[in-house]
């Protein structure tokens, strides 16, 4: 007999994964030959008959920003340089501007600030640090990507495009506020040549956080080098994206997958 997926979420987009009632008959649900649960940012328990996607140690790890870098640099992920304390960046000979201070808990763009040279860094440490803040070195390269794998590689990415009217001070940050999403049939999509590279470097990352599913943010510059390879870094992943149409069209064929590869 088969069996609905559960959904541990808060986030109103992932309702499509749940089970179809009365009350809500637009939302599709996830016939399954076993008890299965995916969790999209929540940690919450569940029974422990449930096959799990995405455990919850693995949620907590990739939205610590701080666990999650360091598990990028004990898996040798190709991610920036980041410094855990304000302690640790002015221990530096030379810091490398500009800086990026993240909120260790921050989430779709809030909490982070551009810091460009040593007066903004003075400003930003007397008015507005404190331990929930890193710092990481930032990369200006023009193109972001968001890039959905698991474990089989990547099943749906999206680039970033900026929005004609986004202010000069906000352009450093990519969200859904300012910014559209291109998808891969679009001429401006314009992916690089070492995409293969790229893409396995996002299931690196996704082993390294120890989740089933999760999409990873990539930076990647706007041209090649002599030998025709664009530089990149995976900037995080993240357990709980949001969802457009397409996106959860994708999650709807890509979960059973993931349970069939698991029960194997």
């Amino acid at each position: 007999m088969l069996k609905y997926l559960r959904v541990r979420s808060r986030h109103p987009s992932h309702d499509i994964l749940r089970k179809p009632t009365f009350i809500y008959p637009e939302r599709k649900g996830i016939l399954l030959p076993v008890f299965a649960c995916i969790r999209l940012g929540s940690t919450s328990k569940i029974n422990p008959k449930f096959l799990e996607i995405n455990t919850i140690n693995a949620i907590k790890t990739s939205s610590n920003k701080l666990l999650m870098k360091n598990a990028f640099k004990k898996n040798n992920i190709n991610s920036p340089k980041f410094w855990e304390t304000k302690e640790d960046l002015l221990n530096e000979n030379e810091i490398p501007y500009p800086l990026v201070a993240k909120k260790i808990y921050g989430s779709r763009g809030y909490g982070i600030t551009k810091i460009k040279n040593p007066p903004e860094l003075n400003e930003f440490l007397e008015n507005e640090y404190n331990d929930s803040y890193y710092f990481e070195k930032y990369y200006k390269y023009l193109r972001e990507y968001r890039i959905h794998v698991t474990e089989l590689g990547a099943f749906y990415t999206c680039r970033k495009m900026l929005k004609t009217n986004t202010p000069e001070n906000l352009k450093f940050v990519r969200n859904n506020n300012n910014c559209v999403w291109f998808l891969e049939s679009n001429p401006k999509f314009n992916k690089p040549i070492n995409w293969d590279i790229i893409e396995k470097q996002c299931v690196n990352a996704l082993k390294a956080v120890g989740l089933d599913i999760g999409a990873c943010d990539v930076r990647v510059a706007a041209y090649p080098d002599e030998d025709g390879y664009h530089y990149f870094k995976i900037i995080e992943i993240n357990s709980a994206p949001s969802f457009g149409e397409n996106t959860a069209k994708e999650y709807l064929k890509i979960i059973p997958l993931i349970i069939k590869n698991k029960l194997k």
